[in-house]
């Protein structure tokens, strides 16, 4: 039974390609492979290049290309059209009980799906389980000061006018943001809450009311939204009225950082994390080592501690 869905969003290049088989290599380290299936939703122009390799053939894997075709910001919009297509699909794969997004460029340094399913099953009306900023776990209605407008825009002259239309657009993604907004602080979304987007969980149940839920019936009409999915999948989160488990660096589980590592990788290799982000790195070399190093856990350490 595979127990556990693995969503990998891709935009695919060579670089990627070598990326996702290394994470693949440590997932097979530390999970079983029939226990698990993967779920790629393939972006860019040179999609012709994903592969596994042939170790990594032995997971049963479904591949689904990004529906944006190209649309919208593939960083934000993009990505999360990509991943409510994804998210759909889905459903129509059997046995299946929690899903982990992930990011190519993290790391699987520990077992993950038993704790996960048990911190699901704290209650039941989990929907996503995820990393707070900075590792510090926010205190019941105070989320990230810096992050607090939850609508921010890169194009900073236009901002103003981008939050007008949001709030009175009548079509489009603004208006079906705005409407899932809405639900959401019904719901007890407070602006600000959002879960790392390198990697975070989703229960099966979550993902039901997701399909169900009316502003999600085409995920291609987000590709232009200017909402990263950190934001994005909270609110969804609570509008659909479920509620986020947040895990910190003191449960040992989870420790991501938006860019680079929070720590050396030794370092959190000795802490027991499961999954870290990011050990991409401009610098490939910088990048190489940090992967030499979870290879050696995983090939030593871990293996001699089993």
């Amino acid at each position: 039974m595979h127990r556990t869905l693995v969503v990998i969003p891709l935009f695919v290049s060579e670089r990627t390609v070598s990326r996702v088989n290394d994470l693949l290599d440590a997932i097979r380290a530390f999970e079983r492979v029939d226990d698990l299936q993967l779920l790629f939703v393939l972006d860019g122009d040179r999609q012709e290049l994903f592969h596994l390799s042939e170790a990594n053939a032995a997971f049963r894997a479904h591949v689904l290309s990004n529906p944006r075709e190209g649309r919208g910001n593939g960083w934000s919009g993009g990505l999360v059209c990509g991943l409510l297509a994804a998210f759909r699909y889905a459903l129509s794969l059997p046995d299946w009980e929690i899903l982990l997004r992930l990011d190519d460029d993290a790391m699987v340094a520990r077992p993950f799906s038993e704790r996960a399913r048990q911190l699901f099953a704290e209650n039941d009306r989990i929907g996503e389980l995820g990393y707070y900023e900075f590792g510090r776990r926010p205190a019941p209605g105070e989320y990230h000061y810096f992050f607090g407008p939850f609508y921010r825009r890169s194009k900073l002259l236009s901002h103003h006018d981008d939050v007008n239309g949001l709030w009175f657009s009548l079509t489009g993604w603004r208006r079906s943001v705005r409407l899932m907004i809405r639900d959401a602080c019904r719901n007890g979304y407070v602006f600000g809450e959002f879960c790392q987007g390198g990697a975070y969980f989703l229960s099966r149940r979550c993902l039901e009311r997701f399909a169900a839920y009316r502003p999600f019936r085409n995920p291609w009409r987000f590709a232009y939204c200017d909402f990263t999915e950190d934001f994005f999948f909270a609110i969804a989160t609570r509008a659909v009225g479920m509620d986020i488990r947040y895990v910190a660096d003191d449960d040992r589980f989870l420790n991501l950082k938006w860019k680079g590592l929070s720590r050396p990788a030794e370092e959190l290799l000795r802490e027991g994390y499961a999954i870290v982000h990011s050990v991409k790195e401009e610098d490939a070399r910088v990048e190489e080592r940090q992967r030499a190093a979870f290879r050696l856990w995983r090939d030593t350490a871990w293996a001699g501690a089993e």
